[in-house]
């Protein structure tokens, strides 16, 4: 589901939207240590937020976009920098704080995980673990008071705990060979099952944000060797640009050549008459 106001009770009537997109988790039983909802919050770690790598090993680089998305999943999981950072909701009036908006949806049994993702599209520790089953190696490796952000540090650890699925798309491949042994999730071959179909989909997305905010750039810098076009068209412009200049470079050769041709000609007629 898209972004859905209401989630946090305290708030009821205002538009406060704590997640990007959520999914409603079934009723197993009644005991009441089952998750409700898991919410998703996207943030893309900017490569401002990138540090150059630092010398010391060739993984430096690496390990600091690491670095940058797990600070980038602490800021969706601690909001604010102290619990007194409380702002007033205009369509309530109620004053409540980022923190006290994780209380309410940690107590609502609603699980937020952040989607962080680096411009590459390499992806944070939590949604990592919670599509691929990747291993987060720290209790707390978001670094998070549990002092002054109580219940930020329940949150993200309940993130990588047994509540909260993981491996969803393994497991979503199991289920789809049982179900059809015979059939490609994705329509042929290339995308037989749902992790491989949705790894391609992430992929070319990434690709497609990159290539468009190059263009984008390109579009901005000016008059160059191509004529300028608009922004959000596409490429196919630049492409009959570029072949009509090469076509009028050629026009433009092929008469030189011509014009050369017709001057040496003239020049040997000249010679020749000159000669008898």
């Amino acid at each position: 589901m898209k972004e859905q106001t209401g989630l946090v009770k305290s708030l009821r009537g205002s538009r406060v939207r704590p997640f990007d997109s959520h999914i409603n988790l079934p009723t197993i039983s009644n005991d009441g240590h089952r998750l409700n909802k898991i919410g998703f919050d996207i943030i893309l770690c900017n490569s401002d937020t990138c540090p150059p790598p630092s010398r010391g090993g060739s993984d430096a680089k690496s390990n600091n976009i690491i670095t940058s998305l797990i600070a980038a999943e602490k800021s969706k999981f601690q909001r604010g920098r102290a619990t007194s950072k409380a702002r007033t909701c205009r369509e309530t009036g109620i004053v409540i704080s980022g923190e006290e908006i994780i209380e309410d949806l940690y107590n609502s049994k609603m699980q937020l995980i952040p989607f962080a993702i680096s411009p590459l599209g390499l992806f944070g520790p939590t949604i990592n673990r919670f599509l691929y089953g990747k291993t987060i190696d720290s209790d707390n490796i978001h670094n998070i008071s549990a002092t002054s952000f109580p219940h930020a540090h329940k949150m993200a650890k309940r993130a990588s705990s047994a509540e909260v699925p993981s491996n969803i798309l393994e497991r979503a491949n199991d289920i789809w060979r049982r179900q059809h042994p015979t059939e490609n999730f994705g329509l042929s071959y290339k995308s037989p099952d749902p992790s491989t179909y949705y790894t391609q989909q992430f992929g070319r997305d990434v690709c497609f944000a990159n290539g468009s905010a190059g263009l984008e750039a390109i579009a901005l810098l000016g008059d160059g060797p191509l004529t300028k076009s608009l922004p959000n068209y596409s490429c196919h412009n630049d492409a009959i640009n570029l072949f009509y200049k090469l076509y009028r470079h050629q026009c433009f050769s092929s008469h030189h050549r011509w014009k050369c041709r017709e001057i040496s000609t003239h020049c040997d007629d000249e010679r020749t008459h000159e000669r008898t």
